[in-house]
């Protein structure tokens, strides 16, 4: 797997390259990766993780699901 921007076609611009490449890398999620397989985790450790992150995200879009509409507010 390897990551390729051709500068000409980025507009001969080696920076606009660069943050091309960059982004790409970050949506492969490739340096998260390389870090969650640094040191062996125990299966239970992962599902705790897993577990742990459905949490964060219900409740994240349960806060959502509750913030009032600005335009439903009503004026004082």
């Amino acid at each position: 797997m390897g990551y390729f921007v051709d500068v000409t076609k980025a507009g001969g611009d080696a920076i606009r390259a660069y943050r091309k490449i960059k982004r790409k890398i970050k949506d492969d999620k490739f340096i998260e990766n390389l870090r969650d397989r640094q040191y062996y985790k125990k299966p239970s450790e992962v599902k705790r993780e897993k577990n742990k992150q459905a949490r964060i995200t219900i409740k994240r879009n349960q806060a959502k699901s509750n913030w009032k509409d600005p335009s439903k507010v009503r004026q004082r």
